[in-house]
């Protein structure tokens, strides 16, 4: 990156999964702390990571001001990241929050349970007013001023149905077409599209992926169709057989896309407690870990870890998490509908899922003032909870919002 990227012009786009995935925020956090270092220069690599680990964040700007490049990230891309490496676990700075990246979009797993693959949130970075009080009484070069009033970071979260190599890939052999993971790999490459990043993708391997792509007649670039729109439920019954493409880029069905969706909805999950017994053994022992709200605010100290004996619990989905907008992928809620035995493992930090019955009907009693204490953590919903939430349905139609998470609706 130091010998190729060029600060004019230039576009990075950075993607990971699992461990790489944190690298690579990691790698962006360093890239916003401390800059590029200029081309050639690549023996103060080990003296710019060091300043990038520090807490003393003027000497980090002096550094920067003096010996580096000021640059964006244009598309950080990651799938379900966790920094589980090692027994001492490592937190670096602006993992979580970082305004150097413009687009940020982050595929998470629903039905992943394992405690050592606890999730690395995103958080929204602060307002540009906050940011510019606070740098307002110091005097910048130009490149550090358009580094602190850039725009606002597009941060985008879904969960997908899956444990974690179903969500980032791993669980199945590369030649087998239905796979979980195939689900947001498409989502996130119709993200690449969105955001305009200019990646130039390879046109069939796109089309075999389940993505209706076809050759630009000018430029000779790829163009995406539109999202086949589903605009309720139930979805339609996957009764044809879903075609496959060819490399010569015929023209494909306008449901596709859909169809594609629909096989590899229904694919096996692929948990790893279930086939092995060195993960089980964590999951019984009590281990000394961040909190997630810690990890999402960045919070350090005594009372930002607890001890967590996990026995297997699926992962907490933080209030910030639900207050921002909890979204999930329209094939979350395709298989519940078709799947009357699938229930996500996470526990959504919502009312419903803090009061300790399981009854339908004592659980709507427990709304007006009837239930018992309020559990300390959120709980796993059933089916017809699940089923029960109210999602809005945006215009692209990919990833479902939570309209309200004080409320069900009636009668589902």
């Amino acid at each position: 990156m130091i010998d190729t990227i060029d600060t004019v012009g230039d576009k990075i786009c950075m993607f990971g999964f699992s461990r790489g995935a944190y690298t690579a925020r990691a790698l962006a956090g360093m890239l916003y702390k401390v800059g590029l270092l200029p081309a050639g220069n690549i023996q103060q690599i080990p003296f710019a990571y060091d300043m990038y680990q520090r807490e003393d964040e003027a000497m980090s700007k002096e550094f920067k001001q003096a010996s580096c490049r000021s640059v964006h990230i244009d598309f950080l891309g990651v799938w379900d990241t966790v920094s589980s490496v090692g027994l001492v676990p490592h937190h670096f700075p602006y993992v979580h929050e970082n305004r150097a990246v413009r687009y940020l979009r982050h595929a998470l797993a629903l039905d992943e349970r394992r405690v050592k693959f606890i999730p690395q949130f995103c958080t929204d970075p602060p307002s540009d007013t906050a940011v510019n009080n606070a740098k307002e009484q110091e005097k910048d070069n130009n490149a550090e001023k358009r580094a602190y009033t850039s725009p606002m970071s597009d941060v985008e979260e879904v969960w997908f149905t899956g444990v974690h190599c179903d969500v980032g890939g791993g669980a199945v052999i590369n030649e087998k077409t239905v796979k979980l993971s195939g689900i947001p790999l498409r989502w996130m490459i119709r993200e690449c599209f969105k955001c305009n990043t200019r990646i130039v993708f390879d046109a069939a391997v796109l089309r075999k992926l389940g993505l209706p792509v076809y050759v630009s007649g000018e430029t000779g670039n790829p163009i995406l169709a539109p999202l086949y729109e589903v605009t309720s439920l139930p979805y339609p019954s996957p009764s044809q057989e879903t075609p496959t493409p060819q490399d010569n880029l015929e023209i494909l069905p306008a449901d596709y896309e859909l169809r594609r969706d629909l096989d590899d909805a229904r694919d096996d999950l692929h948990d790893m407690l279930k086939g092995s017994p060195m993960w089980n053994i964590l999951e019984w022992l009590p281990l000394h870990l961040k909190k997630e709200k810690a990890l999402a605010s960045g919070a350090k100290g005594r009372d930002s870890y607890r001890w967590v004996w996990n026995r297997g619990k699926g992962r907490k989905i933080v209030k910030r998490e639900i207050q921002e907008g909890w979204k999930v992928h329209r094939t979350v809620l395709l298989r519940l509908h078709a799947d009357k035995d699938y229930v996500p493992q996470a526990c959504p930090n919502i009312p419903i899922a803090k009061n300790p019955q399981t009854n339908r009907d004592k659980t709507r009693e427990a709304d007006v003032g009837r239930a018992t204490k309020s559990l300390k953590d959120p709980r796993r919903l059933d089916h017809d909870e699940w089923r029960g939430l109210e999602w809005i349905i945006p215009q692209d139609g990919s990833a479902w919002t939570l309209v309200n998470p004080h409320k069900t609706k009636k009668g589902d």
